[in-house]
């Protein structure tokens, strides 16, 4: 679900900002119109999106970024996509770098030069251990 994911990353985004200071990644009525879209790091097309089969679309394979942005990185590699979001960055109007910050660590943490399914898998698990202490599942 959409709606969905696009409330996780908000979560993700605003973890670590003052709450003046955060945009709005989702609002529950406008998430469909909002200036940011969904972007598969692994691209949904070529012999690796096939291999990978379901999990392309797996949330550790998923960034929310601004429109603007996730059109410069087109259906490029991810290893070319990572320069590229690593220039993006340096671009003091990118609005959620809290959180493409955290993604950038991970990569290069855990990557040695080939985004694959297990690291996506491995980014999924993370996200959730990271959504369920930011999110108090006792008010629901």
């Amino acid at each position: 679900d959409i709606a969905v994911i696009y409330y996780v990353f908000d979560k993700l985004n605003s973890k670590s900002v003052f709450p003046g200071n955060s945009i709005d990644l989702f609002q529950i009525r406008k998430y469909k119109t909002m200036t940011h879209n969904i972007e598969h790091f692994l691209p949904q097309k070529g012999k690796d999106a096939e291999k990978a089969g379901d999990l392309i679309h797996s949330i550790g394979n998923l960034l929310v970024l601004h429109r603007k942005d996730n059109s410069k990185l087109g259906n490029k590699n991810p290893d070319q996509k990572f320069k590229e979001l690593k220039k993006l960055l340096e671009d003091s109007k990118i609005q959620n770098k809290p959180y493409l910050y955290d993604f950038i660590k991970f990569y290069e943490e855990n990557c040695d030069g080939k985004w694959n399914v297990k690291l996506i898998d491995k980014r999924a698990k993370k996200i959730a251990e990271e959504i369920y202490d930011i999110v108090d599942y006792t008010k629901a």
